[in-house]
């Protein structure tokens, strides 16, 4: 019976291990769908009644909520300050259906943005679906997070519009074919490995010219003062991956949130 005990210890460490292969410790990933009060549950049937996020969640009825609807002018303004510069390699990720998405952890600190001098390190991405932000009135299939946060917890979201071609079903990168295979397959329950390695830079597109504002999480607690920047070109998914996932997860977008007197920026290129 001792026997059997310690080697059934020995697997599970082996399991954990094996996800952080020769990587360094990396802080817990911030769950954004999951409130960290239970008392404080949420639930995108409440997302039209802002107020049912704002009671328990003050923050979401801030005057700079997220999503938003991206709308520019040929002479939008050039932003203050220096573009960020990605740094994006093969890591390795657990995934998890937290119930409110699916969403992928970074193992190591390998992966990170530089903006403004501060270094804002990834910590996980995940999907919505429909996609959350528009782009003048458009709306889009689906969105990919790319979250990353800084020594002082400030936070930094790549926003990865995604849709639906009219033509044939898309080509896709090899990152992006590993996140579908792991999405569509995974029911609630604990993280697991993702199987091999996965570049976060083969999920963002190729035309890479981006909208920048502040905003906040798109989910309670709906935290504010988070540099957001939205991809202006999608990436192309096909219609079963836009239906797997509604079917696992169900629509997870937050309604669109005035812009008040925010201003948006235009960037040719990070």
């Amino acid at each position: 019976m001792r026997f059997h005990r310690h080697f059934l210890l020995a697997c599970l460490l082996a399991i954990v291990i094996s996800c952080q292969q020769n990587s360094a410790p990396s802080p817990a990933a911030p769950s954004l769908g999951v409130a960290t009060n239970p008392a404080a549950a949420w639930s995108y049937e409440q997302v039209i009644d802002e107020s049912a996020w704002g009671t328990a969640f003050p923050d979401c009825i801030g005057q700079n909520q997220s999503p938003i609807n991206i709308i520019t002018t040929p002479n939008a303004p050039a932003p203050v300050g220096s573009a960020p510069q990605l740094s994006y390699q093969s890591s390795s990720f657990s995934v998890v259906n937290n119930g409110h998405t699916i969403q992928f952890n970074a193992d190591d600190n390998k992966n990170y943005v530089m903006f403004n001098g501060d270094k804002y390190t990834l910590r996980q991405f995940h999907l919505h679906a429909p996609g959350e932000h528009h782009v003048q009135n458009a709306s889009y299939d689906m969105e990919l997070h790319l979250v990353h946060q800084n020594a002082n917890g400030q936070y930094l979201v790549l926003g990865v519009l995604m849709q639906v071609p009219t033509g044939p079903a898309p080509n896709t990168t090899s990152d992006f074919a590993t996140v579908w295979s792991e999405a569509l397959q995974l029911e609630s329950g604990p993280a697991t490995c993702l199987d091999g390695l996965l570049n976060p830079s083969g999920l963002l597109p190729t035309t890479n010219t981006v909208y920048e504002y502040d905003g906040s999480l798109t989910t309670p607690p709906c935290s504010e003062a988070v540099n957001w920047f939205v991809f202006s070109s999608p990436v192309q998914i096909s219609q079963a991956n836009k239906e797997g996932f509604l079917a696992l997860i169900g629509a997870n977008n937050r309604e669109i949130q005035p812009l008040n007197n925010r201003t948006i920026y235009i960037l040719p290129g990070i």
